[in-house]
């Protein structure tokens, strides 16, 4: 069991009785210590010692009467509800509807605990930046009423001023000013950090020549636009830190104008991303080891199911051989299982993008009319396919078997998700022109600049909120039942392995719509 330690204030406070995840993020974390009750919550929260974040766990009977209660112990308070991760959009939007209540963190608890770790930790430390802030903007109030109060005095900064310089000041990013000719004329403690160097010894210095960056033309141009009058972003620069580290910085300059609207200067804001790339990095293995181990488990899974049906038949084949009948239809068992392992084993394969292709110039129009019979005869009778195709289409370079199975599977999938419901699947089909690079493909993958032709997939099923989203290409991943199949994986795989790259749109109860792009043959 385990119990709320005392010895020390805590920065996060656990309230409520712990799930799997939790109880390991409270037993690995000496911060975290773990209440069972809001009463006793509510005490600590009072008292001098409060935490930077109270987290109520899932199952507490009353969530928003206990928050109302901590947020009337202390306002400052940091707060978030775990949930299951499929209720987590579902919880935002109820709180949206108490915005009395404040900013509360919705976090799903049910995840990796390392996960849930990390996101506690991230949500406690804005908490202590808030709080820092509060802190010193309450210190500058009484400061000023207590001037106010002993009568005139030398001419001070105006509110507004001290409340811009106490923000600057404090900003965990560094704010760098530079007059007209590129040299600092202050900057915030933040930046001093970052740039290794005191304000006292980059007073009146160029600031190219404090930045040690191995992208020092990057830096010029990014001042040069400042200059120009518009504001313009570097990310992930790196710096070379003298105390003899790299960081990784973001940068926005913005210009400083006169009255006449001349740029007499250029105010820099530099963010130390170095931490956070580390955390995303370690978040993208911790994804990537979650599904590799979802995918040898529900490959396993089915290697054994087929294997023990082989070794089934055998032996009732081997127990009588002859038993003519016995053994032709212990055979066809025998072969119906060889086949089902070989079809997993290219699924691997294709969602690996390691496939064995034979391309050929294909015009998708005929791919999707020869499928149209076959496409129907698959679902439910109460669901409509129409299919709307654009001509004429550019040719693609693809195994026209590989993309079949690819249609198939984003029609299965659209028709699950609409179910015994009547409902209706949108194929169609149409080119595009990418200018620029897109990223933001959902598979993961991004879009080179180029001419694609589009296969889209429209249903008018139950939709998808974004947790669900992020993991829909997953192996085994299935929010109805445990080991669905690689079928979206593996379209993933295929689609990767031809150059393109899959998007999908949906919201929950508006259906979603699919889109995989391919390259024309010319781009290839």
């Amino acid at each position: 069991m385990i119990m709320a330690r005392a010895t020390a204030p805590a920065t996060i406070l656990v309230v409520g009785h712990p799930g799997t995840s939790m109880a390991a993020v409270v037993d690995a974390d000496p911060d975290i210590h773990l209440v069972g009750d809001i009463d006793t919550a509510v005490d600590l929260v009072s008292g001098d010692d409060a935490p930077q974040l109270v987290v109520l766990v899932a199952g507490t009977d009353r969530p928003l009467a206990w928050v109302r209660r901590l947020r009337a112990a202390d306002r400052r308070v940091g707060i978030a509800l775990t949930v299951p991760t499929a209720e987590v959009e579902e919880t935002r939007q109820r709180l949206s509807f108490a915005p009395e209540l404040g900013a509360v963190a919705v976090v799903g608890g049910d995840q990796d605990p390392e996960l849930l770790g990390v996101e506690l930790r991230s949500a406690a430390e804005r908490i202590s930046q808030q709080r820092q802030l509060r802190r010193t903007l309450d210190a500058m109030n009484r400061g000023l009423a207590s001037s106010a109060a002993s009568g005139p005095a030398a001419p001070a900064p105006s509110v507004s001023e001290r409340y811009l310089a106490a923000l600057t000041r404090h900003l965990p990013e560094g704010v760098v000013s530079v007059d007209g000719n590129g040299r600092v004329v202050t900057m915030n403690p933040s930046a001093t950090d970052v740039l290794g160097v005191s304000l006292e010894a980059a007073e009146g210095r160029v600031l190219l020549d404090l930045l040690d960056s191995e992208d020092q033309a990057a830096v010029g141009e990014v001042l040069d636009r400042a200059a120009g009058g518009r504001v313009a972003e570097l990310d992930d620069l790196v710096v070379r830190h003298p105390a003899g580290h790299r960081l990784l910085v973001n940068v926005t300059a913005a210009p400083v104008s006169d009255e006449r609207d001349r740029v007499v200067g250029i105010v820099l804001l530099v963010r130390d991303v170095t931490d956070d790339r580390r955390t995303e990095e370690r978040l993208r293995e911790l994804q990537k080891a979650e599904s590799l181990a979802t995918l040898a488990g529900g490959v396993a899974h089915d290697f054994n199911n087929l294997l023990v049906s082989v070794q089934s038949w055998a032996g009732m084949a081997a127990e009588d051989v002859s038993d003519s009948e016995m053994v032709t239809t212990a055979l066809e068992h025998i072969q119906r299982a060889s086949r089902r392992a070989a079809e997993l084993a290219r699924s691997m394969l294709a969602y690996a993008g390691r496939g064995t292709f034979e391309l050929e110039p294909t015009d998708l129009n005929d791919v999707v009319r020869e499928m149209s019979g076959l496409l129907k005869a698959a679902i439910s009778r109460k669901t409509e396919v129409v299919i709307e195709p654009t001509r004429p289409l550019p040719t693609v370079l693809v195994d026209a078997t590989q993309v079949r199975q690819v249609v198939m599977n984003l029609v299965t999938n659209a028709a699950e998700a609409i179910g015994d419901r009547p409902g209706s699947i949108h194929l169609r089909t149409s080119s595009v022109e990418l200018p620029a690079v897109h990223e933001d493909a959902s598979d993961g993958d991004s879009l080179p600049p180029g001419a694609y032709v589009v296969i889209e997939v429209e249903d008018t099923g139950s939709g998808m909120d974004g947790s669900t989203m992020s993991r829909i290409f997953d192996p085994f991943f299935t929010t109805k039942f445990t080991g669905r199949g690689l079928g979206l994986a593996a379209s993933s795989g295929i689609v990767r392995a031809h150059g393109g790259a899959i998007r999908v749109e949906s919201r929950p109860g508006e259906g979603s719509v699919f889109r995989v792009f391919l390259p024309t043959e010319e781009d290839v």
